[in-house]
């Protein structure tokens, strides 16, 4: 297992999709996954440009679209040790959840790529 100690959300999600790049022979579906880049620092310049372009608090962090058993897609909100969602992350799981999407908060890496597994196996 690796240590805790330099564990970083974006090296998680670094992971993830190292590891859904490396998948996609087996299953195509994964180069349609993506990120949404919210969890990335942006100057304050940059963040007002996002803002007006659409970007907002509390989309999840990958986004799947990919139809699977009767979901519509997958999202998922990274966290990483004891980080707890936003309320923002919290109504957006529940809005997309309502809307047919397999929304959920997974802590790490492994439980991320252990859910996008099951879901494509239509486990859930």
């Amino acid at each position: 297992m690796r240590s805790l100690k330099k564990i970083s959300e974006h090296g998680e999600q670094v992971r993830i999709f190292q590891w859904a790049k490396l998948m996609e022979i087996k299953h195509p579906q994964l180069k349609y996954m993506f990120s949404t880049l919210n969890g990335i620092k942006l100057s304050i310049g940059s963040a007002k440009k996002a803002k007006l372009s659409g970007n907002k608090k509390g989309v999840p962090d990958i986004i799947f679209p990919y139809k699977s058993g009767k979901y519509s897609g997958l999202m998922i909100e990274l966290k990483i040790e004891y980080n707890k969602p936003t309320t923002e992350q919290k109504d957006y799981i529940k809005f997309t959840r309502d809307q047919g999407f397999y929304s959920q908060v997974c802590y790490g890496s492994d439980e991320s790529i252990e859910l996008i597994k099951n879901y494509m196996d239509g486990a859930l």
